[in-house]
């Protein structure tokens, strides 16, 4: 975040009045923090968790982790760490 000092250097000259470069100052403040908001929009930190896109955000969340768990598991496999396992059921007496 720019200080004041580097936002008056860099954006300002020296016609300015004090008063009007805090008032530049503020609105480029608000502006960068609308910037800001809208990138972390996308995150869903903000979301209630009784928003009805809250549960479509878990969802994709579970599908997500099921796949990178499943990419694990196939990379275990190749590297052989399952070695003398069966994943075989017994069979069932019926």
């Amino acid at each position: 975040q720019s200080s004041f000092r580097n936002f008056v250097l860099q954006e300002l000259d020296e016609s300015v009045q004090p008063e009007v470069a805090v008032a530049r100052y503020n609105m480029f403040l608000k502006h960068t923090r609308e910037q800001q908001f809208e990138s972390f929009k996308s995150t869903g930190l903000f979301f209630d968790l009784y928003h009805p896109l809250a549960a479509l955000r878990g969802y994709d969340f579970r599908i997500h982790l099921a796949h990178k768990n499943a990419d694990a598991f196939i990379r275990d496999i190749q590297q052989n760490r399952y070695d003398g396992c069966c994943l075989r059921a017994p069979a069932s007496d019926a």
